[in-house]
C-alpha cells in the first residue's frame, strides 16, 4: 500500500485529510490512483492511518481516515549512527540503506582524517538533500518515522553525544579482540531487554587517529573490532546496524 508522511496537525481529530502539492501529484499522475483506493498515512510520532481516497483531481487528494494505530515496523531500540564524512556520494548510499535497515538517526561527523570537508553553505544544502533521501527510503521500506540526518558535528561533540545512549562504541580495526571486544562478543555482553538506545561511530576512508581513539576511551566509549577484514566506510555501518537489529530481535 502506498505510504506518505504527513504532520499530525494536518490529520487532527477529523475524519478526513487533504493532501496537496508534490504528494498529491505523485498519487494522481505517477501512481494513477483512483477514488476508493487505499493509502497509508504516517505522522512523525510512529502512528499510521489507514485511509481511502474520497476525491482526487491532480492537485488535491481528499482521504477518509478509517483507522489509526501504532506502526508495527519500527525497531524497539533507537540506533544512532555517527558517520565520519566520506568522499563523494557515499553518504547518500549509507543513508538510504541504513534507513531501510531501521536506523533512528544519522549524524555526520568531521573527524581529523576526513577528506571531505564541505563549507557551511555546501553542508546546509547537502543536509537538506540527505533528509530527502531519508524520507524517500522511509516511504519505500515501510518505516513509521523519517529518520533524521542531522547537521555535521565535530568528533568531540559526537563522542559527548554518544555517551548519552545506553550503549556507545567506536568501530576500530586495530582493536585487540582478546578481551571480547569483537562485535559479536561486545553485543552479546551488552544487549539486554533494558537497552533502548545504541550509538556507534564509523571512521572515514583514512581511518581513526590514535588521539581520537584515546579520547573516546577516556570518555567511556568502547572500541570494537569488526573482524579480520577491513571494511570500507560505506560498508561498516550497514554491517554493524544489521548485526544490532539481529541481536535485538528486530529482524523477525
Amino acid at each position: 500500500m502506498p505510504r506518505f508522511f504527513i504532520k499530525d496537525a494536518d490529520i487532527g481529530n477529523t475524519d478526513t485529510v487533504t493532501i496537496t502539492g508534490e504528494d498529491a501529484r505523485h498519487i494522481s499522475f505517477s501512481l494513477r490512483m483512483r477514488v476508493g483506493d487505499s493509502i497509508t498515512l504516517c505522522d512523525f510520532y510512529n502512528y499510521e492511518y489507514d485511509c481511502t481516497i474520497k476525491s482526487i483531481d491532480g492537485e488535491r487528494v481528499v482521504l477518509s481516515v478509517d483507522d489509526k494505530h501504532p506502526s508495527q515496523n519500527e525497531p524497539d531500540v533507537k540506533v544512532s549512527i555517527y558517520q565520519a564524512l566520506p568522499k563523494s556520494s557515499k553518504l547518500e548510499l549509507i543513508i538510504q540503506k541504513c534507513v531501510e535497515l531501521g536506523v533512528f538517526e544519522i549524524i555526520p561527523v568531521l573527524s581529523s582524517r576526513c577528506i571531505s570537508r564541505p563549507d557551511e553553505k555546501s553542508s546546509e544544502k547537502k543536509t537538506k538533500r540527505y533528509n530527502a533521501i531519508s524520507e524517500e527510503a522511509a516511504k519505500q521500506s515501510g518505516r513509521g518515522i523519517i529518520p533524521k540526518v542531522c547537521e555535521t558535528v565535530s568528533f568531540r561533540n559526537a563522542i559527548d553525544r554518544m555517551k548519552q545512549s545506553d550503549i556507545a562504541f567506536m568501530c576500530y580495526e586495530q582493536e585487540d579482540t582478546d578481551g571480547g571486544n569483537d562485535l559479536k562478543s561486545f553485543l552479546n555482553k551488552k544487549i539486554d531487554d533494558n537497552i533502548k538506545s545504541i550509538s556507534f561511530f564509523v571512521g572515514p576512508e583514512g581511518g581513526i587517529s590514535e588521539e581520537e581513539v584515546k579520547y573516546a576511551k577516556d570518555c567511556g566509549v568502547s572500541c570494537v573490532s569488526l573482524g579480520k577484514r577491513i571494511l570500507r566506510t560505506e560498508t561498516a555501518p550497514l554491517c554493524v546496524l544489521s548485526c544490532i537489529m539481529y541481536e535485538t530481535e528486530n529482524m523477525k
